[in-house]
């Protein structure tokens, strides 16, 4: 199954319905052509490595859904994350959220600190372009972070002591 079909499978179980985009509504690209993305707040949230790299956009039906849960597509898999507390949906900073990776082989969950850069984060660093995203970092950059920067830009994650995941 390709991405696109598995997308389409990854929407019907987070929000009910197999559409193949992630963005809000619907989109008419002409009088014959329109394009269904997620049409309500979901329950669960959805945010994707794709997004960082201008590839995609993920709507806030996604990005703020009912429950602090995002299931995470990034480096070609699925993850997820929560927060402890409602303050994440509400742009609360600092705040915490649980991570687990069922492909890194983590024998509990990571506790990630989410607090705002003063510098203002990868964000601040990145350029416009496609090509410029991946530029916004001396050295190695955990993925995770940017998809976390899709949702809440200009933060820091610190992963209190474990190893980030690369």
């Amino acid at each position: 199954m390709g991405w696109l079909g598995l997308r389409d499978l990854v929407n019907l179980i987070l929000c009910g319905r197999a559409v193949t985009n992630v963005f809000n509504n619907r989109m008419k690209l002409d009088e014959h052509t329109v394009l269904n993305g997620i049409l309500a707040q979901s329950k669960i949230g959805f945010l994707t490595l794709f997004e960082w790299y201008k590839y995609v956009e993920v709507g806030s039906n996604y990005k703020c859904p009912k429950f602090p849960v995002w299931v995470i597509c990034c480096e070609s898999h699925f993850s997820c994350f929560f927060a402890e507390s409602n303050g994440a949906l509400a742009d609360q900073l600092p705040f915490s959220l649980q991570y687990y990776d069922g492909l890194a082989m983590q024998d509990e969950v990571i506790r990630l600190s989410v607090t705002r850069d003063v510098n203002g984060g990868h964000t601040a660093k990145a350029g416009e372009s496609i090509g410029d995203r991946d530029k916004t970092a001396e050295g190695l950059t955990p993925p995770l972070e940017f998809v976390i920067e899709t949702r809440w830009p200009g933060v820091k994650v610190d992963w209190n002591g474990a190893d980030p995941i690369l």
